[in-house]
């Protein structure tokens, strides 16, 4: 384990009065060599709470509100290159003890582009999009699959089970949150919720895009992949978030994700995925 690398906990908020102050007692109490909250132009008492913690925290007023990545990308001056981001959601409550050590050997390995460790909804079973595949229009039906596969868990955990068994090499790239959670070396991406990054790797790449402001981690890793940064998922970094993190309530989000992503890198490789679009491009 590298003990020499600071580990900052880096928690972006907006109008989280109501849940950051506890986050924030647990990060001083597991003692992370810095604390940084983002905040993205609040509109409630999120400053002053902040400030309430004194010198112990150190606080990012942003001017405008500039969506969840952009928020995130203000961290990046106060960075140094030898450093591990821990990035923590304002909204969840951290269940792994010394994080921090957690969190400073996960970073520390070759080739990384980020870590991200393992959300879990308020009843205290994994999210089912802990991480998942490169978005396109086939991996997007089996997004659909998994959440209607973690409906029918909710309430008839054997039917799920004996439903998922048929479809395991289509959902292999998402968490069988079936399953206790494990360890998976080589995921596409991993939520931002509860994410370890080298700082070095965050500042070099740019962070986030900020145009995109509902799941920015989706072209955020296909930049990392294509700079061959491996992106990983470790449940040893445990959090659960207050509220249930689903899709259901997010569609219009995503939707506008998929739009941006395929203006922006092309249909092509949109719809049948990095490799197959080359093919018929003429290139690889």
């Amino acid at each position: 384990m590298n003990k020499k690398l600071p580990v900052i906990a880096a928690i972006p908020a907006f109008n989280s009065e109501r849940t950051l102050g506890p986050l924030l007692e647990q990060v001083l109490e597991q003692e992370y060599d810095e604390v940084i909250v983002v905040d993205d132009a609040s509109t409630d008492n999120t400053l002053e709470l902040i400030h309430s913690f004194r010198n112990d925290v150190t606080a990012i007023a942003g001017k405008e509100n500039l969506g969840p990545g952009g928020n995130r990308n203000r961290i990046m001056p106060e960075l140094g290159y030898s450093a591990i981001v821990h990035f923590i959601d304002s909204d969840v409550r951290l269940n792994s003890h010394a994080s921090p050590e957690i969190a400073r050997e996960l970073g520390a390995a070759a080739k990384l582009g980020y870590v991200g460790g393992l959300v879990r909804n308020p009843d205290g079973r994994q999210n089912p999009y802990n991480y998942g595949p490169r978005p396109s229009l086939w991996k997007d039906g089996s997004a659909v699959a998994q959440y209607a596969l973690w409906g029918i868990s909710r309430f008839n955990e054997a039917a799920a089970k004996a439903l998922r068994a048929p479809l395991a090499i289509y959902l292999r790239d998402w968490p069988n949150f079936l399953r206790e959670p494990a360890p998976k070396d080589e995921v596409f991406w991993a939520s931002e919720a509860n994410m370890v990054i080298p700082a070095g790797v965050f500042v070099n790449t740019g962070g986030y895009d900020p145009r995109y402001r509902f799941s920015e981690v989706f072209d955020y890793s296909i930049r990392l992949s294509k700079l061959g940064l491996k992106r990983s998922f470790d449940p040893s970094l445990d959090v659960s978030h207050l509220t249930p993190d689903t899709a259901s309530d997010k569609q219009a989000g995503r939707t506008q994700t998929a739009k941006q992503l395929r203006a922006q890198y092309g249909n092509a490789q949109y719809y049948f995925g990095e490799g197959v679009a080359s093919t018929f491009s003429g290139r690889g």
